[in-house]
């Protein structure tokens, strides 16, 4: 216990030493009468003096102490970082031609606060991707998106749509110009559906979700009124509802109140197309066949 207590004493003795050898930083007021010893002076360094710099290698610039007490500093070494706190540590000298006291400066040492760690800053060179590189991937990233999203339609309505064997063009009304083939056996004539196989007609506030249907058989075509709020006609002739009327080339389908008017033709041209149509219907009955859709919700 002896032999610890004295070790640790020295160790202090020598610090306490260490601390007294160690000069006191002097004030910038004070350099004046410090001509020609060294001395060191806690100061922050202040902007460069490039303009007072007259011989080659010599570097200067401004610094101030504690009390705000400013002096120039002449160095031969790497200008420090403005606005950090130094020890500086040098020789005051007297400007021969101006009479100022400047500090000739031999060496120097960063003042961290106490309580602050020293961070050695690692800095890291980005590599830099060459700009084709980047327009590459892009270029991918975009394909990859719209070939899911291509993937997922098609899906929607099957790997293959059927050729068409109907038409439905919007003669009058919001939707006017709007041209629909009829691919299915069942096509939904409202405001809701497929956009690529059914009768969409968004723009007429009149025209239910699920306002009709149109269907295809072995024994015809026919318009069948669906919805309980809004009306149908056939060439003029209201459709109640579930109700079906046959449809010939050139029937007029009103729906809504606009009224929104759709004209129904069947695909190709001449006489013999409505008996085509129905011949291909019938033929594919008790087969498996790609133009039925699964049972839509009214």
């Amino acid at each position: 216990m002896f032999w610890h207590t004295m070790v640790g004493a020295t160790a202090v003795l020598m610090a306490c030493g260490r601390i007294a050898a160690a000069p006191a930083p002097v004030r910038a007021t004070e350099l004046r009468n410090l001509v020609g010893r060294e001395v060191t002076v806690k100061a922050r360094t202040g902007h460069i003096k490039e303009a007072d710099e007259k011989q080659t290698g010599t570097r200067v610039f401004t610094a101030r102490d504690d009390y705000d007490a400013g002096f120039d500093v002449r160095s031969t070494l790497e200008y420090p970082i403005m606005g950090a706190t130094f020890f500086l540590t040098g020789t005051p000298r007297v400007d021969a031609a101006t009479g100022n006291v400047y500090l000739e400066e031999k060496s120097r040492r960063r003042a961290y606060p106490p309580t602050q760690k020293v961070v050695t800053e690692v800095v890291t060179e980005r590599s830099k991707v060459p700009v084709w590189l980047l327009g590459a991937v892009a270029a991918l990233v975009v394909l990859g998106i719209a070939t899911v999203v291509l993937i997922v339609r098609r899906r929607a309505v099957g790997t293959a749509l059927p050729e068409p064997w109907g038409q439905i063009v919007v003669e009058q009304g919001p939707d006017r110009g709007k041209v629909v083939s009829l691919r299915y056996d069942e096509i939904l004539v409202g405001r809701e559906g497929d956009d690529l196989v059914d009768v969409l007609l968004p723009m007429d506030a009149k025209v239910s979700r699920n306002h009709g249907k149109i269907w295809r058989d072995d024994g015809g075509v026919f318009y069948e009124h669906v919805s309980a709020q809004n009306v149908s006609s056939v060439n003029e002739q209201p459709v109640a509802a579930s109700q079906r009327v046959p449809l010939e080339s050139d029937a007029l389908i009103t729906v809504g109140a606009e009224p929104t008017v759709l004209r129904f033709t069947f695909a190709g041209a001449g006489a013999g197309a409505q008996e085509t149509v129905l011949a291909g219907a019938a033929a594919a009955r008790g087969s498996e066949d790609p133009t039925v859709r699964a049972p839509q919700a009214n």
